[in-house]
């Protein structure tokens, strides 16, 4: 009856998490709620059995894989996320990866994912990754409906893109959107983000996640 399972810092690599799936594969387990895999040794290797964890974790809620160096080993992660939304098959509502060197294809399959009907995801946590090969993500995030909480700190956001979070402030349900230390030069910018949203409240800015 584990609902939470944490090997942050842990020096997990790839090969072992093949053996931790090839176990689960033999038993969906649906009570696990929360998996934190985060500032590990996984690597793009590791595409093959992300999948088999999103597939056999069945009531798996959040899951957080920051500071891996996964590039486009995320890709096919996705893919099977989205065919699961669809089929009503998964609860994922959390995805944390801060610093994953996400390649263009990994940021394209997330776009693909986002902008799906069925997509379940609340909150996406993106800090530290590198947008600037990848423009057309944040216009599929304008069509997301799930999403409340979104983080972009510290990543290569610039002033070009400013049409593209409007339209993420106007067309989506995000009632968080985090752009700390972005590249935005232009301060008439920041008073047309500031004009589209409105203060909450106070609170601090967590880098960590």
């Amino acid at each position: 009856s584990i609902k939470c399972l944490s090997n942050n810092n842990s020096s997990l690599k790839s090969n072992h998490l093949e053996y931790f799936t090839h176990l689960i594969s033999k038993i969906d387990n649906s009570t696990l709620e929360e998996l934190h895999l985060s500032d590990n040794f996984l690597t793009e290797n590791s595409e093959e059995y992300l999948s088999k964890l999103l597939l056999h974790l069945k009531g798996l809620k959040t899951l957080n894989l920051s500071f891996n160096n996964l590039r486009s080993g995320l890709a096919s992660s996705f893919v099977v996320l989205r065919k699961l939304y669809r089929k009503g098959k998964s609860k994922l509502e959390n995805l944390y990866l801060s610093e994953c060197a996400m390649s263009e294809e990994s940021f394209y399959e997330l776009g693909e994912l986002l902008q799906s009907k069925f997509c379940k995801l609340k909150t996406l946590c993106l800090n530290m990754n590198s947008l600037i090969n990848n423009s057309n993500f944040l216009k599929k995030i304008k069509k997301n409906k799930s999403l409340e909480k979104l983080y972009l700190n510290q990543s290569d956001i610039e002033d070009k893109d400013i049409n593209d979070i409007l339209k993420i402030i106007n067309l989506t349900n995000i009632n968080t959107l985090y752009l700390y230390k972005t590249k935005f030069t232009n301060f008439n910018i920041f008073l047309t983000i500031l004009y589209r949203t409105k203060i909450i409240k106070k609170g601090s800015n967590n880098l960590d996640i």
